[in-house]
């Protein structure tokens, strides 16, 4: 079976293969939950609700968001 070379990515050093393989779900997950089903655009805010996670974490990396996580006493970081 003959495969393009495009739809492979090398594993940066110190990158588990677990945690290579968890990024393409997570960023997909992000970037059609942001951009595609919300349509969020440029200027617009996002509120996530457990910016801890994974998918938090991400969102906070490619577009204005406000951010809650959890602790004894509520907060929130902007």
């Amino acid at each position: 079976m003959l495969r393009r070379w495009l739809s492979y990515l090398p594993v940066p050093p110190g990158v588990s293969l677990k945690d290579a393989a968890a990024f393409p779900e997570v960023a997909c997950t992000v970037w059609s939950t942001i951009f595609m089903t919300s349509r969020l655009t440029a200027g617009e805010s996002l509120l996530v609700h457990g910016g801890s996670s994974g998918i938090g974490a991400f969102a906070i990396q490619i577009e204005r968001v406000f951010i809650t996580a959890g602790l004894a006493e509520p907060f929130i970081i902007f």
